[in-house]
């Protein structure tokens, strides 16, 4: 074997030995990323009712970003499966945007007080089938 290719037949060796060392020190030392943000309310604790919802929804505003903007289109997605399937519990003609929502059930709860303490889905049902009723 001529000198040139021991050198290039060692350098080849040490390449491959150096990647297999790179590779099972990755794979034994997965790189470490910050924690994630912490996922809340973004507004006072949760109170698993109408009133705790609206205090929520309150803090957030508008923000389509937001826990009750999320909750509040999951529920109304809801509604609307129960009034496309003819059920009076339902919504229906929905024209909407996510930045509505919230201020929907923040000042139907204003006008409902009897119901703060209510379940959310509850009052959530009763403020989007005012807003937007089946018939």
């Amino acid at each position: 074997m001529t000198r040139g290719r021991f050198a290039l037949a060692v350098a080849a060796a040490f390449i491959l030995v150096a990647s297999a060392v790179t590779w099972v020190v990755a794979r034994d030392n997965p790189p470490t990323r910050p924690a994630p943000a912490a996922i809340g309310t973004n507004g006072p604790p949760l109170k698993p009712t109408v009133g705790g919802l609206a205090a929520i929804c309150e803090a957030n505003g508008a923000d389509p970003r937001s826990w009750c903007a999320a909750y509040l289109l999951g529920a109304l997605d809801a509604t609307q499966a129960f009034g496309a399937g003819g059920h009076k519990a339902g919504t229906c003609g929905l024209n909407y945007t996510p930045e509505q929502l919230a201020p929907i059930l923040v000042g139907w709860s204003k006008r409902n007080p009897d119901f703060a303490e209510f379940p959310m889905m509850a009052g959530v049902n009763l403020a989007f089938r005012e807003a937007w009723p089946c018939g």
